[in-house]
């Protein structure tokens, strides 16, 4: 259920005293509603909400709208874990056929490229600058990977070994990982080091690596 009626842009987080249930703030601070779930069903599913906090990605597969309307369902068998894009959107993830799909959110896929390999996921989706990042996993001895692809086109732009995983930027420009002096921060189309954040840094520890950028 929701009591949202704001529109986007809203920022979008978990209540700290209501299992279950997200806070909706709009740019200027104020609180225009909340968005409530099953709590035993977030706890096993778990959930994702979009950039602009207008869409919620509920872990079976169901995406809702932040006012509480059913928008589609994604097929979890088929796109399990995807990552909602920058527009909001749309979403990315790898099929278990081995593909990276990107769907829109009345389900509809709208660009498929072949990876080679389903032991993947996606770390960035900008269907924006028509690029997704993905992490594989590596199998065999075979080092961990980054790829760069173009939604569109389905072609490899960059592809890059790595021995952390990490999350893309929005826009897929930066890749952020744990490093051996802290969190490193790469350019993903040339892998060339940008920046590297002490991961003592008070902002950036726990699982913040996102926040390095």
């Amino acid at each position: 259920s929701s009591t949202v009626t704001a529109a986007s842009p809203l920022a979008v987080y978990p209540s700290l005293t209501s299992p279950g249930q997200l806070i909706a703030r709009n740019y200027q601070g104020t609180v225009v509603g909340s968005f409530s779930m099953n709590p035993d069903f977030v706890t096993y599913f778990g959930y994702l909400v979009s950039p602009d906090g207008s869409k919620v990605y509920l872990g079976d597969g169901v995406v809702m709208g932040i006012d509480g309307v059913q928008l589609c369902v994604v097929p979890t068998a088929q796109i399990p874990f995807p990552l909602w894009g920058d527009d909001s959107d749309h979403l990315c993830g790898v099929s278990s056929s081995a593909d990276l799909l990107e769907v829109t959110v009345t389900g509809a896929i709208v660009s498929s490229t072949p990876l080679g390999t389903s032991d993947a996921s996606v770390v960035g989706c900008s269907p924006d600058s028509d690029r997704a990042a993905v992490f594989t996993a590596g199998a065999g001895g075979q080092a961990n990977g980054v790829i760069l692809a173009q939604l569109s086109t389905g072609t490899m732009l960059a592809t890059h070994a790595t021995a952390d995983y990490g999350m893309a930027s929005h826009n897929c420009q930066l890749f952020a990982s744990d490093g051996p002096n802290g969190v490193t921060i790469r350019n993903v189309a040339t892998w060339a080091v940008v920046g590297e954040v002490d991961r003592q840094v008070e902002f950036i520890g726990g699982t913040g690596v996102a926040a390095a950028y």
